[in-house]
């Protein structure tokens, strides 16, 4: 998958679908293990919705995000535009 294809216009957002998630609590959780992040600016938390993360600054590394969501009981994956 390009870095062109997963980064909207702005180049410093990226789309993700988070498994496992099912009450505003589950949302809060993921939402501050990904803002808890050094790269991280905003994550924008969707509960049936594919959610949009802000980044300080592009990256073509996604690990991070994917570990962060795993530590507190979640899975994601990146999707494309």
């Amino acid at each position: 998958m390009s870095l062109f294809s997963i980064f909207n216009k702005n180049k410093n957002q990226v789309k993700i679908n988070i498994s496992g998630l099912h009450c505003q609590h589950c949302v809060m959780k993921a939402k501050n293990a990904l803002e808890a992040l050094d790269n991280v600016k905003k994550a924008d938390v969707k509960l049936n919705e594919t959610s949009v993360i802000t980044l300080k600054e592009p990256v073509t590394d996604y690990s991070d995000i994917l570990s962060a969501l795993t530590e507190v009981g979640y899975s994601g994956e990146i999707v494309s535009e």
